[in-house]
């Protein structure tokens, strides 16, 4: 019997785990742009469906003694920037964008999670990241906010019925010089998923173990 109960709560335990949302749509984009002094060098690609992945843009400018480089990468549910100046005289600058946009339908409770991770290294330069995250469901926004620091994030919403959402994520890095260096190395992974409602097996779980323990406590009168 213990051995059937044992079995039961980790059946229910693998029912109850969150489960990842198909996007009904995706697209993914990056742009890529370098300038030095007068020097200018650009790069897109995307949006992209999933099965081409990853999608890159690259853009570089480089004299030896001056550089300026910008890259935006793509992939499955991760994003990442990366950007690096030197000047010695000119002004060097570059951006670097990733973009996912995607489309869901759902029901019942959801939890979007997401891990933004940003590094800076300058000296006599200026560089930043910044991460504009959107999630709407229906008509209702339920997040529109930008990051500008490493954090993590768990966010749980319900949708009362059959819904369409969009989650909207842009992670953008910027660096510029005229004298002296700039690096900034950004990323995010993100996910959504939806979290089953207790199933009828759980319930006949938590049925059974109250009535096992149930059992131990009224078997001491009656044996009494």
């Amino acid at each position: 019997m213990r051995a059937l109960i044992l079995l039961l709560l980790c059946l229910a335990a693998t029912t109850a785990g969150a489960l990842p949302i198909r996007f009904d749509s995706v697209q993914y984009s990056t742009t890529a742009l370098a300038g030095l002094g007068a020097a200018l060098d650009q790069a897109a690609d995307g949006p992209s469906p999933p099965d081409a992945l990853p999608v890159q843009s690259n853009a570089a400018l480089d004299t030896g003694d001056e550089h300026a480089y910008a890259d935006g990468i793509a992939d499955e549910l991760f994003l990442a920037t990366v950007v690096d100046v030197l000047g010695a005289g000119s002004e060097a600058g570059a951006v670097a964008t990733a973009d996912f946009l995607g489309s869901f339908t759902g029901r019942g409770r959801h939890r979007l999670s997401f891990d933004f991770e940003s590094f800076a290294d300058v000296a006599g330069g200026v560089a930043d990241a910044q991460l504009a995250l959107t999630l709407t469901a229906g008509l209702d926004t339920l997040i529109d906010q930008i990051f500008d620091r490493t954090m993590s994030l768990d966010y749980e919403f319900d949708l009362a019925s059959a819904i369409d959402g969009v989650l909207s994520l842009s992670l953008v890095s910027t660096a510029d010089s005229t004298d002296g260096a700039a690096f900034a190395l950004s990323s995010v992974a993100f996910e959504l998923n939806a979290i089953p409602e207790p199933s009828s097996l759980a319930l006949t779980v938590l049925a059974l173990t109250v009535l096992m323990t149930s059992g131990r406590v009224w078997r001491g009168p009656l044996n009494s």
